[in-house]
């Protein structure tokens, strides 16, 4: 069975609306998940933080940004040619 979302009781215009209909068949209103940003999702994993060194197990700081290569498409060379 397919679920649509994007309208009726299951929209997430319409969340009063649901809880009308769960209170008049007894059921107890939708529980919203709380917000979990990935810093304290990392910080509850433990030492599998993406911000530690696997080894030493200090942070790791951000010193520079390596720019992305350009794309290029399937006909054009990725590296030119020295003159």
């Amino acid at each position: 069975m397919k679920v649509v979302r994007y309208y009726g009781l299951y929209a997430s215009t319409a969340k009063d609306e649901l809880s009308l209909c769960r209170a008049a068949l007894g059921q107890e209103p939708v529980n919203e998940p709380d917000t979990l940003d990935w810093q304290n999702f990392c910080e509850a994993k433990g030492n599998d933080h993406p911000e530690r060194c696997p080894i030493c197990g200090c942070r790791l700081i951000r010193v520079m940004e390596i720019p992305r290569m350009p794309d290029y498409s399937p006909g054009e060379q990725a590296i030119p040619e020295a003159a």
